[in-house]
């Protein structure tokens, strides 16, 4: 399937709210030397009141490196083209026919591949569960430390982050039974 990550979100977040996460991705990303493109991975990504909405340089060259040993243990090669998935949240969505309810959430997911643009794919969900908490649950196929590159930039540039952690399955469950809960 590919390394993914996932979150569940309130169809309609707080307009101030989201804009203030909005520049606050805004910010860090000037500070990551990881460059990303629009949904294709050609243009300028969107940085806009209603969304954001980037994805890994498509014109990204084999051999080509990002340094992050100041932040990582290890650099990050591509072997090709940097885009895969789009990653793209709006501050209002729509549940989608096919999916479930659950309990008021939308879920929502990104393939990386672990490839560059996965650092800030990270910093953006970190950035976001931090303005919105339960309203913004975020979970991976990595592990808790592998979200430290994320949690150490966002301190570093924004003052937040190391209280971030990964909303696992139990938890994902516990906040749905008690949004059905409150609402019967």
């Amino acid at each position: 399937m590919g390394y993914t990550h996932y979150w569940y979100r309130r169809p309609d977040l707080d307009r101030d709210l989201f804009e203030a996460a909005v520049e606050d991705i805004q910010r860090l990303f000037r500070k990551i030397p990881i460059p990303i493109g629009d949904w294709e991975g050609g243009d300028e990504p969107v940085f806009a009141a209603e969304g954001v909405c980037f994805n890994g340089r498509k014109d990204a060259k084999p051999g080509d490196h990002y340094d992050l040993m100041e932040y990582h243990s290890q650099e990050v090669p591509i072997s090709g083209d940097g885009s895969h998935e789009t990653f793209q949240v709006n501050r209002q969505m729509e549940k989608p026919d096919w999916q479930d309810d659950v309990g008021g959430f939308i879920f929502n997911c990104c393939k990386t591949r672990r490839l560059p643009s996965d650092v800030k794919v990270m910093c953006a969900l970190v950035i976001f569960n931090h303005h919105f908490g339960a309203d913004f649950m975020v979970s991976s196929d990595g592990e808790e430390r592998e979200w430290n590159v994320a949690r150490e930039l966002c301190h570093q540039f924004l003052g937040y982050g190391y209280g971030f952690h990964l909303s696992g399955p139990v938890e994902l469950d516990s906040v749905v039974k008690e949004v059905d809960h409150a609402d019967a």
